[in-house]
Order: C-alpha cells, then sequence, then structure tokens
C-alpha cells in the first residue's frame, strides 16, 4: 500500500516556485557580475587605463567561477535530498508489509 504524501511544512514555497526563485536569483547575480565586469573594463576611475579586457575577464571570471559552484553545490545538495527521500520511502514499504 502506497503512503500518502507528506504535506510541506507550513511557510513553505511550493517547489515550482522554489525553482523560479532559484533562476531568478541565478539571473540576478550574472548580471551583477556582468556589470562588475563592464564597469572594470571601463576603468571609470582616472587612475586607471581605460578599456583593459583583462580587469573586465578577471570579474567575469569570478562571477562565472562563483555560479557555477553554488549550482554544482545545489546539485549535489538536490541528489542528496532525492536519495534521502528515496531510502525513506523504500523503509516505508518495508514496514507497511
Amino acid at each position: 500500500m502506497a503512503q500518502p504524501p507528506q504535506p510541506a511544512p507550513p511557510g513553505a514555497p511550493p517547489p515550482g516556485d522554489s525553482r523560479l526563485l532559484t533562476w531568478i536569483t541565478f539571473g540576478i547575480i550574472a548580471g551583477w557580475g556582468g556589470l562588475l565586469a563592464l564597469g572594470s573594463f571601463l576603468g571609470l576611475d582616472n587612475k586607471t587605463p581605460s578599456f583593459d579586457w583583462r580587469r573586465g575577464g578577471v570579474m567575469l571570471f569570478c562571477s562565472g567561477f562563483f555560479l557555477v559552484m553554488w549550482l554544482l553545490a545545489m546539485g549535489a545538495r538536490s541528489r542528496k535530498l532525492r536519495n534521502q527521500q528515496q531510502k525513506s520511502e523504500v523503509s516505508n514499504h518495508e514496514l507497511s508489509e
């Protein structure tokens, strides 16, 4: 006999909303990294040379590295939660038999 799905805790966003919010946050951080790279490329400070592509490249690399590491961490966490859920479903199934 299958167990009914467990209700979400009070105040928890539905899974679809949580995923959408994650991607919106990802896009905002990527845009912020792009703006930082543009500002460092343009060199708006009088003491630094303008249009140095290396400074923009460093900013893009650092922002991209952060986003990739964040995605890897979220993927690892998702995989861990999915494995825990599968184990609990198997143990619940074994107890009900």
